[in-house]
């Protein structure tokens, strides 16, 4: 749950960066490696320890008598909360498994020539193929078969089936779902920006184009590449002018700095033993375990003796310096049966060690 949590946090710090700075920008190639290492970053953070050495100072609570803390082996919030999330990675897994089937079925009745033909429908792309309607001819086709050979060429569909296994595992996060769609929002703007320099296009022909394309049905997955995908915000990348702002994306280093020194400072585990302030009161400490025959279940009970408590008979309080002539005690916890009740129970006792 840890790892969720440190995770989560890092993904929506990035994609708030990347809102506020970077998705307006028309670096489509520095976006798409931005969001594709800031995810990788996010889930490897967690796993980071930088060590810091620091001498811990513990100083115990106050308090006087037996202190008697339980913890019972039963379903706890935290037990709830873990089966609730795998249900929903469960039920997404089932989800993107169920659309990526029907991707299969498609294509499994198509036409296995390249690209592939399709009848009324959008054009897009999956791993290494094309698939354009029949009724489109001409410039058109030639314009569409260049744009989905962008995606082809640059590993797209890697990209959205890494950001569709992220999305699963992070189900219950909305900067997940923003990734998503900023992922694709680029991987679309580069494709129009090199189709267009290739072919020389005018900005007028493509969007024409797009525009017809369009009305037409798409294909409904996470995984394959629509042609007619984020109209509106395509027409105004296209019409963008290209600026150098590497500044920006500079940004993302201290952040990724700051996300180091809130998790994997903190996690490191301290290496030097802790020093306790001599004036803090000292206690004895005594774990049993009880198995409750009534209830089938193990308890576990925590003992809290100040180790400064008066014993009855003893000259002075229980302390590791006695003098000479003091009788020396030993403090046990112990699991006695009742047969009266048919229940195990605890009991302190106090063991005097006969001086020789």
């Amino acid at each position: 749950m840890r790892f969720l949590f440190e995770s989560s946090v890092c993904l929506a710090l990035f994609v708030i960066l990347y809102e506020v700075l970077l998705r307006n920008e028309p670096a489509y190639l520095k976006n798409r490696w931005y969001l594709l290492s800031t995810m990788f970053i996010s889930v490897v953070i967690p796993f980071i320890s930088i060590p810091v050495y620091a001498a811990e100072i513990l100083t115990p609570a106050n308090g006087s008598g037996t202190q008697t803390t339980g913890a019972v082996a039963t379903w706890s919030n935290a037990v709830v909360i873990l089966w609730i999330y795998l249900a929903g990675v469960v039920l997404m897994c089932l989800r993107s498994l169920i659309k990526l089937a029907n991707v299969f079925k498609l294509i499994a009745t198509l036409n296995k020539r390249t690209p592939i033909k399709l009848k009324s429908a959008q054009p897009f792309s999956f791993f290494n193929r094309a698939y354009i309607s029949d009724d489109i001819t001409g410039e058109a086709r030639n314009i569409i078969l260049t744009h989905e050979k962008v995606h082809m060429h640059y590993g797209h569909s890697y990209d959205l089936l890494i950001v569709e296994i992220v999305s699963i595992i992070f189900w219950f996060h909305p900067a997940v779902y923003l990734l998503k769609k900023y992922l694709r929002e680029v991987h679309e703007y580069a494709a129009d920006s090199i189709t267009c320099e290739r072919l020389q296009l005018s900005m007028s022909t493509y969007l024409d184009l797009v525009h017809h394309i369009a009305i037409r049905p798409g294909m409904e997955s996470p995984h394959v590449n629509t042609f007619s995908s984020f109209i509106k915000k395509r027409i105004l990348m296209l019409t963008t002018t290209t600026k150098d702002n590497t500044w920006r994306y500079l940004l993302a280093l201290p952040l990724i700095l700051l996300m180091l020194v809130m998790f994997s400072f903190c996690s490191a585990q301290d290496k030097t033993a802790p020093v306790l302030k001599s004036d803090a009161p000292r206690y004895i400490i005594d774990t049993v375990i009880v198995f409750d025959p009534n209830t089938y279940e193990e308890q576990v009970i925590i003992y809290q003796t100040p180790a400064d408590m008066k014993l009855p008979g003893a000259e002075g309080p229980f302390s590791t310096e006695l003098k000479n002539d003091a009788r020396e005690y030993s403090l046990d916890t112990v699991i006695v049966y009742d047969p009266d009740t048919k229940k195990e129970k605890m009991t302190r006792i106090m063991v005097v060690k006969k001086k020789e």
